[in-house]
């Protein structure tokens, strides 16, 4: 129901508020939509300010409203001016979870991962390794460090967001608490 819909969102170009969350209808993510496939979408991702947020990746089956060319937007295109800031490119659509961890690993970007339709972000940390069936992140914790190493099946993840503010900030306390050595180095 929904795919149809995406791809065409996509294809124009629009900017979109998307609903996943039942027991919060009132909360929503706005951006434009890097890709889809029949499991996910990837999402551009921008703050209520007009900012840049990253990207979001989640199953489609999680949506159950799709809000376009509202009021909302038009203020979002207001503040969003003419966007200049990252082109986020996601051209693998097969496995988009995938996909989105071995950018993130290439950029060297923070992800945040929820597993198990938790509700929560489970996994915080650096991309070290992705393969077919199994990611490993370098977990860091709230405050900047260093905080272990996840194995993680891609089969078990319900959600991915990577560059987006709170991942900038972690990457920020992490460069301060780090700036002897890079994340190659744990």
């Amino acid at each position: 129901m929904f795919f149809e819909m995406l791809q065409t969102i996509k294809s124009k170009g629009q900017n979109v508020s998307i609903y996943t969350n039942a027991e919060q209808t009132s909360k929503f993510t706005f951006g434009s939509i890097l890709n889809v496939n029949k499991q996910c979408f990837a999402m551009h991702m921008f703050t209520p300010g007009g900012q840049d947020d990253g990207i979001l990746v989640k199953p489609l089956d999680h949506i159950y409203r799709i809000e376009q060319n509202g009021q909302y937007s038009e203020k979002m295109k207001k503040l969003m001016g003419n966007y200049t800031g990252i082109q986020y490119q996601i051209k693998n659509n097969k496995n988009l979870m995938q996909t989105v961890l071995l950018l993130a690993k290439d950029k060297n970007w923070i992800v945040s991962i929820e597993l198990l339709d938790s509700g929560y972000d489970d996994v915080v940390g650096f991309v070290e390794i992705v393969s077919n069936d199994l990611c490993e992140i370098n977990q860091i914790d709230s405050y900047g460090y260093y905080d272990g190493v996840s194995s993680i099946k891609l089969c078990e993840i319900t959600q991915i967001s990577c560059n987006s503010t709170d991942e900038q900030l972690l990457l920020k306390l992490w460069k301060l608490n780090n700036q002897t050595f890079d994340n190659t180095q744990l």
